[in-house]
């Protein structure tokens, strides 16, 4: 839509005249509040990064190689709406398996003190 028929548009609705009062009441408002209302993007975590400093916190020697299949849209979707890389690896169950096997603990241990 060329900006020219935009404009018009936004003038017949009257959108134009409340962004046009909106702005003059920012423009002395105290700029911690303009920050509030003006979003900010940040730049999105690494997930593979995340995921080896996790297992190495973990202690776990895990080997992780980059994976030449596509990325499934769901995945990469959810991803972006969670502002990561989207985890394309070889082996991620592989991965997530050995994590879990470190939070398993004893589950009889639990179950001891009732």
């Amino acid at each position: 839509m060329s900006s020219l028929l935009r404009g018009f548009i936004l003038k017949q609705l009257g959108i134009q005249e409340i962004i046009d009062d909106t702005l003059r009441d920012l423009a002395g408002a105290d700029p911690e509040i303009i920050k509030l209302l003006m979003p900010k993007r940040y730049a999105p975590v690494d997930s593979k990064q995340e995921l080896l400093n996790l297992a190495k916190q973990l202690g776990i020697n895990a080997e992780i190689k980059d994976s030449k299949e596509p990325i499934d849209e769901v995945r990469r979707a959810t991803a972006i709406s969670s502002n990561v890389t989207p985890l394309n690896i070889e082996n991620p169950l592989d991965v997530l398996w050995q994590i879990a096997m470190h939070f398993k603990g004893d589950i009889n241990a639990n179950n001891k003190n009732s």
